[in-house]
């Protein structure tokens, strides 16, 4: 399955992001399309284990499966999180914590906040492991609210059985 064109600014350059699904496999393949100024500069696909869905982090208080920082495009695929340059698409890190899924990315101070489907990590860019925290059930929610929610000085998380945590951004319960 082709979805549709999701496209984000890095600095200076402008990038086109188009996933397939590879149908049969645990697999995705994203289209990258780099442009600097309308000239293209690079187009390759990465062929990338899992699946994925490419929405953009725009604000923060919905997270995001790509993103860019620096020089930078982060892309949350299956079970890892990936660091590409930019404009030459080379992998500079790849987080892979655990079999377990990774769903979506929020910035968090100047790290960033992985929500997965077992535990939430917060990884710093480059690509190490800060910390980690598990709750009782998935961070996945039912009711149609968001999993997790960033506020000034703590971060609300709710699991599958809407039991929430409030941890402080070194990880450790409130």
């Amino acid at each position: 399955m082709i979805h549709d064109i999701e496209e984000i600014q890095i600095n200076n350059y402008r990038l086109e992001l188009q996933l397939t699904e590879v149908e049969g496999l645990y697999q995705s393949e994203i289209k990258v399309t780099v442009y600097k100024e309308g000239e293209l500069l690079k187009d390759e696909i990465l062929v990338l284990d899992g699946t994925t869905f490419l929405y953009s982090l725009e604000n923060n208080t919905e997270g995001g499966t790509v993103a860019g920082f620096n020089n930078n495009l982060v892309i949350s695929c299956g079970d890892s999180l990936l660091c590409y340059s930019i404009p030459k698409l080379e992998l500079q890190w790849a987080f892979k914590p655990g079999p377990f899924d990774l769903f979506e990315f929020y910035w968090l101070e100047d790290d960033i906040l992985i929500r997965g489907e077992s535990s939430v990590f917060r990884v710093n860019k480059s690509g190490e492991e800060v910390w980690s925290f598990t709750g009782n059930d998935i961070f996945v929610n039912n009711n149609g609210e968001n999993e997790v929610q960033i506020f000034d000085n703590y971060i609300l998380l709710t699991d599958a059985d809407s039991k929430e945590y409030q941890i402080d951004f070194n990880g450790n319960v409130r």
